[in-house]
């Protein structure tokens, strides 16, 4: 139910300091990393991808709206670089490890980006294979 400890009613004091000070300790790590997370921005065409705000911005400062799945898809793409990656792979980023995704719902997640993007060949198909972003670089 999103309880990060549980503590009895007779727990000693320095039971409830220790936890407490782990407790920080474990939230000041996540803020950490999530930090870390907003900073890194990927380039490729004309567009940025801001990981941490989640954000897909062209050259002229215009945002695209991207839904969960379509962002999440992005980014595996952006983090693998001129790798590509399957459908199956793919499934596994915006299916979150569900068994409901399925390849053709990448390839109309492929088709909208694609729409979005204003281009077609930003996200490269590989015949039997899958996608890349060609071009695309971490900048920060």
């Amino acid at each position: 139910m999103g309880a990060d400890d549980v503590l009895s009613q007779s727990c000693s004091q320095r039971e409830l300091l220790l936890r407490v000070r782990n407790f920080l300790h474990r939230r000041l790590r996540q803020q950490h990393l999530g930090l870390q997370a907003r900073q890194k921005v990927w380039s490729f065409g004309d567009w940025t991808l801001e990981e941490g705000t989640r954000l897909l911005v062209n050259h002229q400062g215009h945002t695209a709206q991207l839904t969960r799945a379509e962002f999440d898809l992005l980014l595996a793409l952006a983090r693998a670089g001129n790798r590509p990656l399957s459908k199956m792979q793919l499934s596994d980023v915006v299916g979150r490890g569900n068994l409901d995704t399925s390849p053709e719902t990448i390839a109309v997640l492929i088709h909208r980006l694609r729409k979005k993007l204003g281009c077609k060949t930003v996200i490269q198909t590989l015949s039997g294979v899958g996608y890349r972003l060609p071009k695309c670089e971490l900048v920060t």
